[in-house]
C-alpha cells in the first residue's frame, strides 16, 4: 500500500512538472508570429487537444486522465496561492504604507489645530492690546479737545499769567515733595511716634502755608485773567 502511494506521489509530481510545462507552452502559442501559419494550426490544435484532455473528464474510469485532471488542477491551485499570497503581501505593504501616512497626516492635522489656536490667542491678544489702543487714542483725543476748549475759554495766556501759571505748578510740587517727605519719616516709626504731636503741626503749617499761597496765586490768576478779558473787548 505505502509502495502504490509512493508511486502516486511520483507520478503526481511528474504530472504536474509535465502541466507547467504544456502551460507554458500553451501560455506562449500566440506569441510565435514567426512560424507559418500550417506550424501555428499545429500548435493551437495541440493547446485544445491537451486542454481539453487535462480539464475535461471524458472517462471517469481513466486512471491517467484522472491523475493528469487532478495534477494539473494542483498546478493551476498552487499558482493561484502562490499569486494570492504575493497580492495579499503587496496589500499588507501597502496597508502598512497607508497607515503610516495617515498617521503622518492625523499629527500634522494636529499641528495644524494646534498652529490654528495659537493664531487665534495671538488675533484675540492683538485684538485686546489694539482695543485698549485705541481707548487710549480716544481718551487722549478727549483730554486734548478739552483742553483746546478750556484754552479757548481762558484765552491766550500771556507772559506775565504764563509765569504766574508757572509758579503755581512749582509750588504745588515743592508742597507734594514736602508732604511725602514728612510722611516718609512718619513711616519709619512703629507705632505712635513720640514726637506725633510736633509732626502734626509741621504737617498742618505745610498745608497753612501751602493753602496761603494758593489762594494768592489764584487771585493774581484771575485779576490777570479779568484784565486780559477787558483787553480783549
Amino acid at each position: 500500500m505505502d509502495d502504490a502511494i509512493k508511486a502516486l506521489k511520483q507520478i503526481r509530481d511528474e504530472y504536474i512538472a509535465s502541466a507547467e510545462h504544456m502551460q507554458k507552452i500553451v501560455d506562449k502559442f500566440d506569441t510565435y508570429d514567426h512560424l507559418s501559419e500550417s506550424a501555428k494550426q499545429i500548435l493551437r490544435n495541440t493547446a485544445e487537444s491537451l486542454q481539453v484532455s487535462s480539464v475535461v473528464d471524458v472517462d471517469s474510469n481513466n486512471f491517467f486522465l484522472q491523475q493528469s485532471r487532478r495534477a494539473i488542477e494542483e498546478s493551476k491551485l498552487s499558482r493561484k496561492k502562490l499569486q494570492f499570497e504575493h497580492n495579499i503581501k503587496a496589500l499588507s505593504v501597502r496597508n502598512s504604507s497607508l497607515q503610516q501616512r495617515t498617521q503622518e497626516l492625523m499629527r500634522d492635522i494636529e499641528v495644524a489645530k494646534m498652529e490654528h489656536e495659537d493664531s487665534k490667542d495671538s488675533m484675540e491678544r492683538t485684538n485686546i492690546d489694539v482695543q485698549f489702543t485705541k481707548d487710549q487714542i480716544e481718551k487722549y483725543r478727549k483730554e486734548l479737545n478739552r483742553l483746546k476748549e478750556q484754552e479757548k475759554q481762558m484765552g491766550i495766556l500771556d507772559p506775565e499769567e504764563l509765569k504766574l501759571v508757572q509758579e503755581r505748578v512749582k509750588a504745588i510740587a515743592e508742597m507734594k515733595i514736602e508732604c511725602d517727605a514728612i510722611k516718609s519719616r512718619l513711616e519709619k516709626y512703629e507705632g505712635l511716634p513720640p514726637n506725633l504731636e510736633q509732626a502734626e503741626q509741621v504737617v498742618a503749617q505745610t498745608i497753612n502755608k501751602h493753602e496761603e499761597e494758593n489762594k494768592r496765586m489764584k487771585a493774581k490768576i484771575q485779576s490777570i485773567t479779568l484784565t486780559s478779558q477787558s483787553w480783549n473787548q
